[in-house]
């Protein structure tokens, strides 16, 4: 008897991003004072390594910050097993970059999240 077979419609990038996002909301969502300050600092560090700016990335193609992404997904999923605050700092950077060059609603959703910690993170430094 043959088996009907449904068809999966691929997943858009900013969804998958998206999914990502919302599964380490929990990490950084409720923290301390002092754990929300290590958060936010290890944001602003690395907007500031990285020059993170709505001007940086309106300058920059995507293929010349892949080596950046790939470093950076490197670093979150070590730090991922280490230090998930962290992890979740590097992921806020990460993604804010990634769905700057998406055009889906997910992608833009995420991109607008990932701005208000960066915008937190440039007030607090």
């Amino acid at each position: 008897m043959p088996m009907s077979v449904r068809a999966v419609a691929p997943q858009a990038p900013g969804t998958a991003l998206f999914e990502e996002f919302e599964s380490l909301l929990p990490y950084f969502n409720n923290l301390s004072e002092e754990v929300r300050s290590i958060f936010i600092k290890s944001i602003a560090l690395l907007v500031e390594h990285l020059e993170i700016s709505g001007d940086g990335l309106a300058e920059k193609t995507i293929s010349e910050l892949q080596p950046t992404l790939l470093r950076l997904r490197e670093r979150y999923d070590q730090y991922r097993r280490q230090n998930i605050i962290i992890a979740c700092a590097i992921f806020i950077v990460m993604a804010h970059i990634q769905s700057h060059y998406l055009t889906d609603p997910d992608a833009n959703l995420v991109h607008n999240l990932t701005k208000l910690y960066i915008d937190r993170s440039r007030a607090a430094g």
